[in-house]
């Protein structure tokens, strides 16, 4: 049989062995990962890992599992060539693997700020967040440049170690780019509420060293002065090593929505994949926890021959200041409809003209969401004047639009 080659070591390589594990998958596997660890999940390192003295790496595959594949493992060791011809893999100390079949889950790595070279800080792996967790525990004051998930997650670890926090952010509102309007200018007041200084439309001219302080200049000519500056621009996917072999590529490995890439034996899932995505038509790059995981899962079951689940709508999700918030979907458009309960806790639909939810925001209602990603799944059109009616369930208000078009069907 032939061996199935994975490289990368993030939750897209992790979801992937750990299904063949679960499906007893009795083919030869090798995996190659960069970090000379077994994978841990990312998310923790923005949260707890920043601001809990104690924290601990929650790692994603153990290696009891691992002794149940017929796997062989190179750890702390890169891929540095793909040889499609020969279908090979050559490793950065000359090492060269063949094989059958090729499934590239390199991830991303942090946008790099211009000319902050040895002064910023990023986060992307277990060493970053040990290296940044060192810097906040020894400083007053931290700027962080880029008001998305990433920075947004490291003021509310820096918050709760009592440090004064700025964020400096090129749009108008913070994570515009992924939040309808009114829900940007929501998080930024909960954040300044918390005690972040924000400093919006605002672009980084230079950044200097000047003993234990950052000096940072905008283009506006002001100067700004932190203990510690911290960079969240971005992520660029990996997609060189893909690129380099003649595997397309569009900022990110193209592949079908099964993970397929333009050659036959080679696969793409993650970070660096930027996939078809049929429920909107279009190529993405989710740049999330949960769709990693699923194209992960997605396709070990379709390499092993087994029934392949439906692709959901998309989940994402952040922890700040103990609140947490869940996005289903990335299209909020048309009508939107909140549900609002006490404790600051609410979700808000966005619906077509004809009932449909297609996407939704909710805060601290996470227990909410499996029934709400039915709703979006379902596609179907529902009573819209149901959902700010908290003495229905949302579970009830799904069941009985089931039901209906069941019946509507006899």
């Amino acid at each position: 049989m032939e061996n199935i080659t994975i490289i990368g070591g993030g939750v897209a390589a992790a979801s992937f062995v750990s299904e063949l594990a679960a499906i007893q998958y009795a083919g030869p596997l090798i995996w190659i990962m960069e970090e000379n660890t077994l994978p841990y999940d990312r998310t923790f390192l923005s949260k707890a890992m920043l601001s809990e003295p104690s924290a601990e790496l929650p790692f994603l595959i153990t290696q009891q599992k691992l002794n149940t594949l017929d796997i062989t493992l190179y750890k702390g060791v890169k891929v540095h060539t793909i040889d499609r011809q020969k279908k090979t893999a050559e490793l950065d100390n000359g090492t060269k693997v063949s094989y059958g079949r090729l499934v590239i889950a390199t991830g991303g790595r942090p946008r790099k700020m211009a000319g902050a070279d040895g002064i910023a800080h990023y986060l992307r792996n277990a060493g970053d967040a040990a290296a940044l967790k060192g810097k906040l525990h020894k400083v007053q004051s931290v700027a962080i440049v880029g008001g998305g998930w990433i920075g947004l997650e490291v003021a509310a670890a820096a918050i709760s170690l009592g440090l004064k926090v700025t964020i400096i952010e090129r749009e108008s509102a913070i994570a515009a780019r992924v939040l309808p309007g009114d829900i940007s200018q929501w998080l930024q007041a909960f954040h300044q509420q918390h005690g972040v200084e924000i400093i919006n439309n605002a672009v980084v001219e230079g950044t200097t060293q000047i003993g234990g302080s950052v000096m940072i200049k905008l283009a506006d000519g002001r100067v700004l002065e932190a203990g510690l500056l911290v960079a969240g621009i971005g992520m660029v996917p990996n997609d060189e090593l893909a690129k380099a072999a003649g595997i397309s590529t569009d900022i990110g490995i193209l592949t079908d929505e099964n993970g397929a890439t333009s050659d036959p034996h080679i696969y793409a899932i993650g970070d660096a994949a930027k996939s078809r995505v049929d429920r909107y038509d279009r190529y993405l790059r989710l740049e999330s926890w949960e769709n990693a995981q699923w194209q992960g899962t997605r396709l070990a079951k379709k390499l092993a021959g087994e029934p392949v689940p439906a692709l959901p709508v998309p989940w994402f999700w952040s922890d700040q200041y103990g609140y947490n918030i869940q996005l289903l979907g990335i299209k909020y458009e048309g009508t939107a409809i909140i549900r609002a309960y006490a404790n600051d806790e609410w979700i808000r639909f966005y619906c077509t003209p004809s009932g449909v939810v297609t996407a939704a925001i909710a805060v601290n209602r996470g227990k909410d969401m499996r029934t709400v990603r039915k709703i979006i799944d379902a596609a179907l059109p529902i009573d819209t004047s149901l959902l700010p009616n908290t003495q229905f369930s949302l579970q009830h208000i799904f069941t009985t639009t089931t039901e209906k078009v069941y019946a509507d069907k006899k």
